[in-house]
C-alpha cells in the first residue's frame, strides 16, 4: 500500500518545570494508555501513577492530574479534591460529552489536549485532493449543537462546501452516503457512536460506490482503506502534555483545550488511483 507522510509545524520537546504534584491517572484495562502512563511518568520525577479505582490524594491546591483516556477522565473528575485536571489521550466530543455531563463548561479546574486533530487540517486536506470540487458531507448527533457550529464556521474559512446531517442510525447513514450525488468526500469526526470499528469498511464500501472519498482522523484509518487522514501521534500529544503541565504550573489551570501543535497528513495513495482522477495538486502532495 502506497501511503505518504506529510507533517505539519514542528515541535521541540520541552522539560518539565517546577515541584506540584503530578498524578498519573490511567485505566488498567487499555494496555496503550498504561504503557502511555508508565512513559511519561518516566519524563515527570516524582509523579505518581494510579490506577482507576484507588483513592486521588490530591490535598494540595496546586495538584495536576494528568488523565489518560476517556475512563480516566471521568474517574478524575469524580474523584478529584483541589487538582487541575489535564485530559489527554481524547477526541474532542468525549471531553465535551463530559463537560457538559457534570456542568463543568465554566471551570477553570480542567483542560484538555485533544487526540483528534482540528478538522481545519480535514477540510483542507479535501481542499487540495479535490480542488475542482472542494465538498463534503459528514455526520453529526442531533444532541451536538456545538459540533455542528464548529463545523460550520471551519468549512466556511476553509472554502469548503460542508453539508452536516443528522445522525440516527448506521442503516440511514449508508442510505444516505448511497444517494449522494455530489460531494466529493466524507468528512469523518472522532465520535465512535458514528465512525467505528464496527461499522468502517462498510462506511468505505458504500462510500467508494458511491466515488466519494472517505477523509479520516487517525492513521489506522488510512490504513483501513479512506484516501486520507489529519492525525496526531501519541509522540506529539505527550510533548503537549509537557507543555501544559508547565503552563498549568506557572499560570495556573487556565489553559484553552487543544489539540498538539504538530498534525500529521497521511495519504492512501493506492486508493486516491483507484478513483482514477489524481490531478497535479494531488500529485504534488504526494512528492512532499
Amino acid at each position: 500500500m502506497n501511503i505518504k507522510h506529510i507533517v505539519i509545524v514542528c515541535l521541540l520537546s520541552i522539560p518539565i518545570k517546577g515541584m506540584s504534584d503530578v498524578y498519573i491517572v490511567y485505566d488498567l484495562s487499555s494496555e496503550i494508555m498504561k504503557q502511555e502512563a508508565v512513559s511519561i511518568s518516566k519524563d515527570i520525577p516524582g509523579s505518581k501513577n494510579i490506577l482507576i479505582g484507588n483513592p486521588i490524594n490530591d490535598d494540595k491546591e496546586d495538584s495536576i492530574i494528568i488523565a489518560i483516556g476517556d475512563t480516566a477522565v471521568e474517574y478524575s473528575i469524580l474523584e478529584r479534591n483541589n487538582s487541575c485536571i489535564i485530559a489527554t489521550y481524547i477526541p474532542r466530543i468525549n471531553y465535551y460529552k463530559l463537560i457538559k455531563k457534570y456542568s463543568l463548561l465554566s471551570s477553570n479546574d480542567i483542560t484538555a489536549i485533544f487526540i483528534d486533530p482540528s478538522v481545519n487540517y480535514q477540510l483542507e486536506l479535501i481542499k487540495q485532493l479535490y480542488p475542482h470540487n472542494p465538498s463534503a458531507i459528514t455526520f453529526v448527533g442531533q444532541e451536538y449543537e456545538f459540533i455542528r457550529k464548529g463545523l460550520e464556521e471551519s468549512s466556511k474559512e476553509q472554502g469548503v462546501s460542508l453539508e452536516i446531517i443528522d445522525y440516527l442510525n448506521d442503516r440511514l447513514m449508508f442510505k444516505r452516503i448511497a444517494s449522494e450525488r455530489r460531494a466529493s468526500a466524507l468528512l469523518t469526526i472522532a465520535d465512535a457512536n458514528i465512525f467505528n470499528i464496527n461499522n468502517f469498511r462498510s462506511v468505505l464500501e458504500v462510500s467508494y460506490s458511491s466515488g466519494i472519498g472517505v477523509i479520516g482522523y487517525s492513521e489506522s484509518m488510512v490504513k483501513a482503506g479512506s484516501v486520507g487522514s489529519a492525525y496526531i501521534d501519541f509522540h506529539d500529544e505527550k510533548e503537549k502534555i509537557f507543555k501544559t503541565v508547565d503552563v498549568v504550573r506557572e499560570k495556573g489551570c487556565f489553559s484553552m483545550p487543544e489539540s498538539p501543535e504538530r498534525t500529521k497528513i497521511l495519504i492512501n495513495t493506492k486508493v486516491l488511483k483507484s478513483f482514477g482522477h489524481i490531478s497535479k495538486s494531488q500529485e504534488k502532495i504526494r512528492e512532499e
